[in-house]
């Protein structure tokens, strides 16, 4: 019987994708193909079998294609119609795909083995940190993320070791995010460890190990409004190496701590279990007090146009306070308790500048100051001054009564922490007598008005 070209053409696509039988003569195979899959370690593929059948009597002989040792068929011959059934040996076989052919008279069966190693559990990551805060709202959760290789299987969570910790779900197929939740409202303050043991018939246990720290410490709390340059006692922008204060509460146990250098002449940056962070970097501090710390700005915000700023006691950490930052931030240290009147400066002779011992026109005048940002060489954060003296960036000026000082120096004072800087500069010929102003301008910025020196 002759097929019209439209019809061959259908047949042959029907063919091509198994969903027809295959025909040889008047031969008949059920299927075009057959897969089996295996995972190593586990159970052998089940056979399947091909059935044939015919439009009358017929033979058949069954014969391995591509000589794949590991595919096996009985009977290897027969008449129609028969079952083959159809096994696979993978018997030292590894990872990988085999392809193999029956040749079933003049029908051909193409037979798929996919050999998968032996599924292992992927988990990232093994290990979770939450820190609670008593009084603070309740933590996000924390997500683990579990798949496996080869393919995916059932995995089921399980929790020992803590009832404040919570997973979900408890089982799910991979790949999958296990949610981590912790419950410690009423947990005491300590820290605590549990384990999520994540396991699957068909892979080997992984474990999640989880800890909890719980803090009790009440909550250091300051308002950018607090935060001062020492010298000025005005809040706002903050310089490199500045020295400030911030005041607040719960910085500190009752007692009060000063800053010591080290063997390497730095300020230490932990002090009475309590730290200052700009951003990530640590301050150097000088005091810590249970309502006052004073310390040095870092160095490393140098170039920033704003900072983070918070302190930590005894692991409690307060809300981060945004600061923006400037190139510097001058303030001349006074006497007053409010950063003016005589300024804190020595006479030419070295004597302390005072109305009862007044300078004389056209003498030296010695100030000391911070804020005035970045050194040269950059600064060293809390390190004591010695032999090499930093010398501001920025350009460094002085005005006392409303007329241009001559400035002699500008820079690092010996024995004092980097972003204490001493300026000597020569008073004026013609300037007035009594308690006269005094400024200095570091860069594009100038010290508060109302700090005085004293001229005879």
């Amino acid at each position: 019987m002759l097929i019209p070209n439209f019809g061959r053409t259908a047949l042959y696509i029907l063919f091509a994708a198994g969903l027809a039988p295959a025909q040889s003569g008047g031969l008949f195979v059920d299927t075009t193909a057959l897969s089996f899959i295996y995972v190593m370690g586990g159970s052998t593929p089940a056979p399947q079998t091909i059935g044939i059948t015919s439009n009358g009597f017929q033979t058949f002989a069954v014969s391995n294609s591509f000589n794949s040792p590991w595919l096996m068929v009985t009977p290897v011959s027969g008449a129609a119609p028969a079952i083959l059934k159809i096994a696979v040996d993978v018997t030292g076989l590894a990872a990988g795909v085999y392809d193999g052919q029956l040749q079933i008279s003049a029908a051909l069966v193409k037979v798929r083995l996919t050999v998968y190693d032996a599924p292992k559990l992927i988990v990232l990551p093994t290990s979770l940190s939450f820190f609670y805060q008593s009084g603070q709202a309740i933590l996000e959760p924390q997500l683990v993320y579990v798949t496996a290789s080869g393919k995916p299987v059932q995995v089921t969570a399980l929790v020992s070791g803590g009832q404040w910790l919570e997973v979900k779900p408890t089982s799910a197929g991979t790949p999958v995010n296990f949610e981590l939740s912790v419950h410690p409202e009423l947990l005491a303050a300590g820290t605590y460890h549990a384990t999520v043991t994540l396991s699957s018939p068909e892979a080997p246990s992984q474990a999640v190990m989880v800890s909890l720290t719980v803090v009790t410490t009440p909550i250091p709390a300051f308002q950018a409004s607090g935060v001062t340059n020492l010298a000025t006692w005005l809040a706002g922008a903050v310089a490199p190496g500045e020295m400030i204060s911030i005041q607040g509460t719960n910085f500190g146990a009752p007692n009060n701590f000063i800053g010591q250098p080290d063997a390497s002449g730095r300020l230490p940056t932990s002090l009475g279990d309590t730290q200052v962070f700009f951003d990530n970097t640590p301050a150097a501090l000088l005091l810590v007090a249970p309502s006052t710390l004073t310390v040095f700005v870092p160095y490393e915000i140098a170039g920033r146009s704003a900072t983070q700023l918070t302190v930590v006691h005894q692991g409690a950490v307060s809300k981060p306070v945004p600061l923006p930052v400037a190139l510097s931030s001058p303030g001349i240290f006074a006497r007053g308790p409010s950063g003016t009147g005589q300024a804190i400066a020595l006479n030419h002779d070295l004597t302390v500048n005072s109305s009862a011992n007044p300078a004389a026109p056209g003498s030296i005048i010695v100030l000391y100051m911070t804020g005035e940002g970045q050194t040269n060489p950059p600064g060293i954060d809390g390190l004591i001054a010695k032999s090499t003296l930093p010398t501001p960036v920025l350009p460094v000026s002085v005005i006392i009564d409303g007329k241009q000082a001559a400035v002699l120096y500008a820079g690092g004072v010996p024995t004092l922490a980097a972003g204490v800087i001493q300026v000597n500069a020569t008073i004026p010929a013609d300037v007035a007598t009594g308690n006269i102003p005094i400024t200095v301008t570091v860069g594009p910025n100038t010290s508060r008005d109302g700090v005085t020196i004293a001229i005879r």
